[in-house]
């Protein structure tokens, strides 16, 4: 597989020839993120305030209180993460042709949103049972499925076929992917807590958010050169 200085440059390449598009994702997503702390602040605030006129004790108050703002924290939470998601993978997508303009990776990614949003919470539960099992069995299971989402994105197949790509690829380089994403990982985290110091940790997210669906394509397309196949059109 590429060397670790090899996927820097890739990184670096993929990014710079549609900085424009990575950038505005990242920003919507931003934007809508704040918007909705915003909605939730002030819709929880009047819900607090309202139930601490009614209440007639502390202890009614907590209860019907908490009751009271669960439906609309709920409620944003799901939005929260369908919109972490859809632009995730409007990233993805971004990450696969620098000519795709901003509009065209968040249509790609809404058309690929239901089977996304569905292979997501099957790997989250599948790998949250394999974590519980003495962590070994997670670990394995997150390296084996890493690329199932690009695969399910890329390649347009079903959730269990995407699932079975992504270990069919992983299969022979294991720890070559794993040491890879390992080493990003503790880079990521270092940088991080530099720059935390400084309070400049949302540097490192926006980063993040940009960067890693890049190197997660890289791996991907690394992976397909080495088995002799061909990534199919999108």
């Amino acid at each position: 597989m590429k060397k670790i200085n090899e996927i820097v440059k890739s990184i670096w390449a993929i990014f710079e020839g549609n900085a424009k598009t990575f950038i505005f994702i990242v920003l919507m997503q931003i934007g809508i993120m704040i918007l909705v702390g915003i909605i939730g602040f002030i819709s929880g605030f009047g819900v607090i305030m309202a139930q601490l006129v009614n209440s007639q004790s502390l202890e009614s108050f907590s209860l019907s209180g908490f009751l009271a703002i669960l439906p609309m924290v709920l409620i944003l939470g799901i939005v929260v993460i369908c919109v972490s998601l859809w632009t995730s993978f409007a990233l993805y997508y971004a990450a696969e042709d620098k000519k795709r303009s901003f509009s065209e990776c968040l249509s790609l990614a809404w058309k690929s949103f239901g089977s996304g949003l569905v292979l997501s919470f099957c790997l989250g539960f599948v790998l949250m049972l394999g974590y519980i099992l003495l962590i070994i069995p997670g670990i394995i299971l997150s390296v084996c499925l890493y690329f199932a989402i690009p695969v399910l994105l890329y390649e347009k197949v079903g959730i269990i076929e995407a699932m079975k790509r992504s270990m069919a690829l992983v299969k022979g380089y294991w720890w070559s992917v794993f040491g890879r994403v390992l080493l990003l990982s503790l880079c990521v985290y270092l940088a991080n807590f530099v720059l935390s110091i400084f309070g400049l940790s949302i540097v490192v997210q926006i980063l993040i958010a940009i960067l890693w669906p890049v190197f997660t394509y890289i791996l991907y397309k690394d992976l397909l050169s080495l088995k002799g196949e061909v990534a199919k059109e999108s």
